[in-house]
């Protein structure tokens, strides 16, 4: 996720404006979980070469039923570059 993206719009209503974004997914994966002992857990990459100029960047996580688009656990980390 980025917070603070500024993208100028080049077509439609609001073309030649800056627009201003925040909470935009700039990168996304899926990976099954793995049952354990302990539980459940995935391993996943961070998205790397993101040409994505923010002001600062942060990670969220879900889970859910397998086809299913509800969540059913969410998390999120923010801060992770630079702090907000």
């Amino acid at each position: 996720m980025a917070y603070g993206v500024t993208i100028k719009v080049g077509a439609g209503k609001n073309v030649g404006r800056k627009l201003r974004h925040d909470f935009m997914v700039i990168g996304y994966t899926q990976h099954p979980l793995t049952a354990t002992a302990s539980g459940f857990m995935a391993t996943m990459p961070m998205p790397q070469n993101v040409n994505v100029k923010a002001s600062c960047y942060a990670l969220v996580a879900w889970i859910n039923v397998p086809y299913g688009p509800t969540p059913i656990q969410a998390a999120g980390w923010p801060d992770i570059s630079p702090p907000c």
